[in-house]
């Protein structure tokens, strides 16, 4: 049996913890291995290759660890009614280095990046005949690796940096490379892939990455690269980024009629449907799909559904005169996690702004007949004033009221259910920050995000199938104007911001919602970031690049999301796994990162 090489124990660790017997999974995973040279040898053996490696990011896009990585933990949300689901990584509470979040995103991205480095190194053997085939299955694979790349560092800092396959044993004294040197390989690998990925693929293989793809993921990996360097040298990587930015916005007729949608609430409907109006999402750069219909054909497809759509909504059952039906337009209730906090909230001027009322629900409409009965009086309950008892809200009824706004009446005497701000937060103020009020009855009633709910669903499941969205052509006038406002050119950086802002606008408020450049400033990018991309698993990187002083990160968090009080500056880089320090025969030298326990 050969052994694996060079390969992140953590992998090994999941190669052989996946078996029954070690000595088996490892010859059946060995690159080498008679199976895998019978397998990969044909273009269509290599092609499940390639599908295999986009298997892992549904840890990331479509699941639960993925929304506490990527959205917790941040400004925008705390955890619903200080729940202790979590914690660890929604408020920072006892963070170790046995965490599993963690510890699955070291494991997944490592396992596919050997399996990247697999395919890259040994694509000659795969027989193609047509060299342009040949090549977009290794864009995937640079792609791919670029993109795991990109979730380690920007999780855990210093890295192991592998470009060839693991064949032959198992380093236990590996090094750490800085994440400078990890970012040249994935602006190479994004070159690569750029240049040699098709504008477009079949409607059945829509989800994979394309060529405005690569574009896209290049002009963000500039963007934080950017970061990393001060001076003269950071201003070039800015001006790289920003024209990175450009080039995909002004060529998007040629990316195959890329464009902005032109209402806000086609950004959330377009990720379902059937596969041939999926393809067409002309705003979309990158998607992981969750078709149902797919699900087991191929690794591109998520089986188990993409679940991130229900873990922001408010829990509406066993509140009076609503239920759950199996195919309920307000979403799969019971697993709300993540409440919008007052700063997000306090983001959006509902007067001009669409989003707000797109992508955010208040009301609820009764869907059973229901009687108000001595318990709900209880202030541990529904806190009904005594006097509703015995009254009926019908269906059709409104049923709950939850606003961001103040409400103009004692909510425990009105018929329906109704929280205001003042209900949910202590003192909220605009452009300030709030906790959260303690109170058992409004713990989990709150302006429910809503952006990637399917109102015409027809499953009966807990879950749904909408697509994963991972990058989205309105991210790069974003990227573009964040890139502006660091060289200094707050009048382009303006341009850029007011055309998701005017595209924002509600009817007749294109003018009211434009800023001028003096407006433009880092803080403003961060604040129209959040109202642009709540929920689609971008905050925490989006923070951590900005704020590369982990004082200056802190600070930021606690100032708009009262509610972290346990939040640290060593926080901003996530532990190295333990099961991965614990194989290494150089774990001292190796290093655990600050702040953590010290092997």
């Amino acid at each position: 049996m050969k052994k694996l090489k060079n390969l992140s124990y953590a992998v090994a660790a999941f190669l052989v913890t996946s078996a029954t017997s070690c000595k088996k999974q490892l010859e059946e995973f060995n690159p080498h291995s008679a199976t895998a040279e019978n397998m990969w040898n044909t273009p269509a053996g290599f092609s499940s290759l390639v599908n295999s490696a986009y298997q892992e990011l549904h840890l990331f896009y479509g699941q639960e660890d993925g929304m506490w990585l990527l959205e917790g933990g941040t400004d925008l949300w705390y955890s619903a009614g200080r729940s202790g689901y979590a914690r660890q990584i929604v408020y920072y509470e006892a963070l170790a280095p046995t965490q599993s979040q963690p510890t699955k995103a070291w494991t997944s991205c490592y396992k596919s990046i050997n399996l990247c480095n697999a395919g890259i190194g040994r694509i000659d053997e795969a027989n193609f005949t047509n060299e342009t085939d040949k090549n977009q299955r290794l864009g995937e694979l640079h792609f791919l690796r670029a993109l795991y790349y990109y979730h380690l560092v920007e999780q855990f800092g210093s890295v192991i940096l592998n470009t060839k396959e693991a064949a032959e044993g198992v380093d236990l004294y590996p090094t750490r490379s800085k994440p400078e040197d990890v970012y040249d390989v994935m602006i190479s690998d994004l070159e690569f892939a750029k240049n040699n990925l098709p504008v477009s693929w079949p409607v059945g293989e829509y989800s994979r990455a394309s060529k405005k793809s690569a574009m896209g993921l290049l002009a963000k990996v500039l963007l934080t690269r950017a970061y990393y360097s001060t001076g003269a040298d950071a201003q070039a990587w800015f001006t790289k980024a920003k024209d990175a930015a450009l080039e995909v916005i002004n060529n998007k007729a040629a990316l195959g009629n890329l464009d902005l949608y032109q209402n806000v609430a086609e950004v959330g409907s377009s990720v379902y449907g059937p596969a041939a109006d999926r393809a067409k999402n002309k705003e979309a750069l990158f998607v992981l799909s969750y078709d149902q219909t797919n699900a087991n054909l191929n690794a591109l497809t998520g089986a188990n559904g993409n679940r991130i759509f229900k873990y922001t909504l408010t829990r509406y059952t066993g509140k009076g005169a609503m239920n759950s039906t199996p195919v309920n337009a307000y979403g799969v209730d019971g697993e709300g996690r993540l409440m919008p906090t007052w700063h997000m909230l306090d983001l959006f001027d509902e007067t001009k702004d669409a989003r707000y009322n797109t992508w955010f629900q208040e009301v609820w409409i009764a869907n059973q007949n229901y009687t108000w009965k001595v318990a709900d009086t209880s202030s541990t309950t529904l806190e009904r004033d005594p006097s509703l008892v015995g009254t009926t809200l019908a269906a059709g009824d409104t049923a709950m009221w939850c606003t961001k706004g103040v409400l103009p009446f004692n909510r425990k005497t009105k018929r329906y259910l109704a929280v205001g701000r003042n209900d949910l937060y202590v003192n909220p103020q605009h452009k300030q920050g709030a906790a959260i009020v303690e109170n058992k009855a409004t713990a989990t009633l709150y302006p429910s995000f809503k952006k990637f709910v399917n109102a015409n669903r027809t499953f009966s499941g807990t879950t749904d199938f909408g697509d994963a969205m991972i990058m989205r052509l309105s991210e790069m006038y974003l990227i573009a104007a964040e890139a502006f406002v660091k060289l200094n050119d707050q009048v382009n950086a303006a341009k850029y911001v007011n055309e998701i802002r005017k595209r924002a606008a509600l009817p007749g408020q294109a003018a009211a919602m434009e800023v001028a450049p003096g407006d433009v400033t880092i803080d403003f990018i961060l604040d129209e970031r959040g109202r642009e991309f709540a929920g689609e698993l971008q905050r925490w990187y989006d923070l951590k690049r900005v704020f590369q002083n982990g004082t200056d990160w802190v600070g930021y968090i606690k100032k708009w999301n009262p509610d972290q009080t346990l939040v640290q500056p060593y926080h901003r880089l996530r532990p190295i796994p333990q099961n991965e320090l614990s194989a290494l025969l150089n774990a001292k030298e190796f290093g655990q990162n600050e702040g953590y326990p010290q092997p």
